[in-house]
């Protein structure tokens, strides 16, 4: 019987009486498994955030993406949108890019760059 790369053929043959506890100690054997990956999973997350390479290249993303943000607000602002407008389409074009964004974070990033500012009232 032909099968691919990667894939194995495991056949059990076992006496009628033991088919039950054979197939318990299958179930109990998936569970270490699936107990052994989850933490497994756990770890390497744990070691990304104290890996400062990880650090980094989170923080380059976070600069890039705002970066693109704020650059994408000041084109539209100079093509004659206001403020609120000019958010709508950063939104629209990083959503046609296949960046999940939404309204407040555009803002929030405008405002860390200074380009929101509330006017004082005289």
């Amino acid at each position: 019987m032909p099968f691919g790369k990667g894939q194995v053929i495991l056949s059990v043959v076992i006496p009628e009486g033991m088919i039950k506890p054979t197939s318990d100690l299958f179930e109990s054997l998936h569970g270490i498994f699936k107990y052994t990956d989850m933490k497994k999973r756990h770890y390497q997350a744990q070691e990304k955030v104290f890996d400062l390479d990880e650090i980094q290249k989170r923080d380059e993303y976070k600069k890039e993406f705002s970066d693109r943000i704020v650059q994408a607000f000041d084109n539209s602002i100079e093509s004659g949108l206001d403020k609120n407008q000019s958010i709508s389409y950063v939104n629209k074009k990083l959503i046609q890019e296949g960046l999940a964004t939404s309204y407040y974070i555009t803002e929030l990033v405008l405002r860390k760059a200074g380009r929101l500012k509330k006017s004082k009232s005289a």
